[in-house]
């Protein structure tokens, strides 16, 4: 991540990558829900939740969603209970069943809030349940991720807004992200350990592709 100067602020190397996503992983599995309840397992859908500077939480996350073998939504950090679009973000997250959404600490913080501390209910969305990504425990050392899930099966869900405003969700299957990461590296000759610059959104398209490229 570059500030202002275009000088490094936060440095991920892949073993810190690597610790995160697993934290992540196992927490996610085994912490969401209350005591006695499934909670999160393989193949649910979880809505991603990260603002636009804040690339490196969402990227954890998203790893950590793949490893864990649940599928994430990214969608844009809500901002008022009546905010643009989240009628129809809403009628997507419900449509998959999303019960949990994973955010930054600073982000939760700055969701609208009710009297009580908690995150209002936001129109037309399910019933959500906020999981801040930071700070997680670690996961035994005998804990295993799930087993590799086949390559048609669906890496993550990307949502479009058509031109009469309704929401689109488009889901990518593992073997297309992986063949369009490795189509772009053939395409600008990347080779590895190579510093990737990317001013595309991180939550979309070829944005996210470059996110997962890094």
């Amino acid at each position: 991540v570059l500030d202002q100067n275009g000088k490094p602020t936060i440095s991920l190397t892949y073993g810190k990558l690597l610790s995160r996503t697993h934290k992540i992983a196992y927490n996610l599995l085994h912490k969401v829900g209350p005591k006695g309840d499934p909670g999160v397992t393989s193949g649910d859908r979880v809505a991603l939740v990260y603002p636009n500077n804040d690339p490196i939480s969402f990227l954890c996350a998203f790893y950590g969603c793949l490893t864990a073998g649940v599928v994430p939504v990214p969608i844009e950090v809500p901002i008022s209970r009546r905010d643009a679009g989240g009628q129809g973000v809403g009628f997507l997250l419900g449509s998959l069943s999303v019960k949990v959404a994973l955010t930054s600490e600073a982000c939760y913080k700055g969701l609208p809030k009710t009297p009580t501390g908690e995150v209002i209910s936001f129109r037309g969305w399910p019933r959500i349940q906020w999981f801040v990504t930071e700070h997680l425990s670690k996961p035994p050392k005998d804990w295993l991720p799930p087993p590799r899930q086949s390559e048609d099966a669906p890496a993550y869900v990307e949502y479009a807004a058509g031109r009469d405003g309704s929401v689109m969700g488009v889901t990518v299957s593992r073997a297309a992200m992986l063949n369009h990461c490795r189509t772009l590296t053939v395409a600008c000759n990347y080779t590895e350990g190579e510093v990737l610059v990317c001013v595309l959104d991180f939550k979309r398209e070829v944005g996210l592709c470059h996110g997962i490229l890094n």
